[in-house]
């Protein structure tokens, strides 16, 4: 657009220079032909005023004639210098124009004789002036006078009809020039005006399209909506196509900005989903550490399996929410792992199996299987899916298995493996305990409770027997001369002697029995909720089984043996403590010493 105003413009400015050319030469003109029109005036002047002086003065010269006043002769001799003067002045006027520069010439030189005729009348002489004159001079004198005035007025008139004509000419042309002045105005102007105008509308129809354009774009911009491009191509000029241009590519750059602005946004977002994911993710994780130290520690204050396996099922559905699993436990040979706690849903577990029956313990690492069957599967786990083994080692030593009844995610990975630990610890710490607890409480060479044990083992049942009213009976039993076996067969003889003798009694009682060694070869049981008289037809046979054991030792035979029993029993009617009934059963088991031997005797 720029080049078409600048174009339009220069155009214009090139009509007005133009005009005010046109203009200013025909002024020059005009003002010339007005110069050459005053310059004619003043040559009529010029041609015209020294013959009026000559006239004056010969008018004067005649009346001097006439009344013979001779000072006033003098009077009209500048006058007619000033005639010659104004003649000089016409010469001068008409150089530039060669013919009337001649007739100014001949009426110069026909004035100059007139006035020399004049001046040769005034002249001065010896007399008066009527003297000098005769009748017939005077009549000569007058008709050269006629004469030389007829020259004057002659070459006068034709001078000043050619100047006439020149000024008719002259004005003509002034005249002329005035209307070609008229004319241009009344023709430049409106063409100039009219040119304007046309470029006043050409810039504002240039100007208003796009300029209307871009404030619909603005005005939707403003109000929030769609940012609509602009057509470069109905811009009209190279201005407003660039500015299109960069409206164009500001809004790219706003749209990329929002769109920038809306990724970082969704990124904020996501991020901030993304923490909170991580921060519930954190907190649940700090719950499940916080669950796992409460399970360590309670398991590490367990006393017994029960203890621990209560624990295990407690916090385990904490730590690995949603799934079922059981703990495994080597039992005391080490043959087989003896499952010690389950929890979860129902699941057909396997309550004992060979440690050959897994390849986790095979492996020494965690092994599982997926429901597209890929890897091997254990042989203890009956058709399962999907699961998990998790071998528990402690040094290197496999001691336990957690069994899980599905796949562990990868987020619960360390869950699985601190469990593990924690649960190993607390299978070494038991087993410890036990092992020391065992030491304390159990004969080392017979394995049975010792005398420690019963004291406190029989205060407890005396004490339940009392508020459940439930019968406990206590057996007293010697070996019958069992120094005999010491001294004929040495002393590892008797403690065979004592160890099998130990056996025989762990198998003539229940599980809930209390059998114990209570010293060199006697031995005490503890037999809740059992009457009297079903313990006696036990204790009786257990006598005879003793009677008719055939023991050797190293090649040779120990001869027969018996034992010597005496039993009392604690039943709802009578109320006494734990070592009352001891010492009832061993002044028994006195009697039957003193009776004979090889009998059972009960308290009275």
């Amino acid at each position: 657009m720029v080049s078409k105003v600048v174009g339009l413009g220069v155009l214009l400015l090139v009509a007005l220079i133009t005009l005010a050319g046109l203009l200013a030469i025909s002024s020059q003109q005009v003002a010339r032909s007005f110069t050459w029109v005053e310059h004619t005036q003043l040559v009529l002047r010029a041609a015209a005023e020294p013959v009026d002086l000559v006239r004056q003065v010969e008018s004067d010269v005649r009346g001097i004639v006439l009344s013979g006043d001779r000072p006033n002769a003098y009077a009209s001799t500048p006058l007619l210098k000033r005639a010659s003067r104004q003649l000089d002045d016409l010469v001068r006027l008409t150089v530039d124009n060669p013919a009337q520069h001649e007739r100014a010439k001949a009426l110069q030189r026909a004035l100059e004789r007139r006035i020399a005729f004049l001046s040769a009348t005034l002249a001065v002489g010896s007399g008066p002036l009527g003297d000098d004159s005769s009748a017939a001079t005077s009549k000569r004198r007058t008709a050269e006078a006629r004469r030389l005035m007829a020259d004057v007025d002659q070459l006068r008139d034709a001078l000043i009809a050619a100047e006439k004509r020149l000024l008719v000419q002259r004005s003509n042309e002034a005249a002329q020039k005035l209307r070609f002045n008229e004319r241009l105005l009344l023709i430049g102007v409106p063409i100039i005006a009219l040119v304007t105008a046309f470029l006043i509308y050409l810039i504002i129809q240039a100007i208003r399209r796009p300029t209307r354009a871009l404030e619909e774009a603005m005005a939707a911009m403003s109000l929030g909506g769609r940012a609509e491009r602009l057509d470069e191509n109905t811009m009209r000029s190279r201005e407003f196509t660039r500015i299109a241009l960069g409206y164009n590519a500001m809004i790219s750059r706003l749209e990329e900005a929002a769109a920038s602005q809306v990724r970082s946004e969704q990124t904020l977002q996501a991020l901030n989903c993304e923490l909170s994911e991580h921060s519930a993710a954190l907190e649940v994780r700090n719950q499940a550490i916080e669950r796992l130290g409460m399970m360590a520690h309670r398991m590490q204050a367990a006393r017994t399996d029960g203890e621990l396996a209560e624990v295990v099922c407690r916090f385990l559905p904490q730590i690995l929410p949603g799934m079922s699993g059981a703990v495994y436990a080597h039992n005391n040979s080490r043959n087989l792992l003896v499952q010690i706690a389950t929890w979860g849903a129902p699941f057909d577990a396997a309550d004992r199996f060979s440690p050959d029956e897994c390849w986790a313990l095979r492996l020494g690492q965690g092994h599982e299987q997926s429901t597209d069957k890929l890897d091997v599967t254990c042989k203890h786990v009956d058709g399962r899916p999907s699961y998990h083994c998790e071998p528990l080692l402690a040094g290197g030593e496999v001691i336990g298995l957690l069994y899980l009844d599905q796949i562990i995610p990868s987020d619960m990975q360390f869950r699985l493996r601190a469990v593990a630990e924690d649960i190993s610890s607390a299978l070494v710490n038991h087993r410890l305990q036990r092992d020391l607890r065992e030491q304390t409480i159990r004969d080392p060479l017979t394995s049975l409770f010792n005398r420690r044990y019963l004291e406190e083992a029989l205060n407890t049942e005396v004490a339940r027997s009392i508020r459940s009213k439930e019968p406990v009976t206590v057996i007293m039993c010697d070996v019958d001369h069992f120094k005999r076996f010491n001294d004929e067969f040495g002393h590892d003889a008797g403690d065979y002697v004592l160890k099998a003798i130990a056996s025989t009694l762990q198998s003539h009682f229940r599980g809930g029995d209390i059998v114990c060694r209570y010293g060199g070869e006697e031995f005490t049981v503890v037999a809740p909720a059992s009457t009297p008289e079903a313990m006696l037809v036990r204790v009786e046979n257990l006598r005879a089984s003793i009677n008719s054991m055939q023991l050797r030792f190293s090649g040779q035979a120990l001869g027969s043996l018996s034992a010597s029993f005496g039993m009392a029993s604690l039943v709802a009617t009578t109320e006494m403590e734990g070592a009352t009934l001891v010492q009832a059963a061993d002044e028994a088991l006195y009697r039957a010493k003193r009776e004979g031997r090889n009998r059972v005797i009960v308290a009275e």
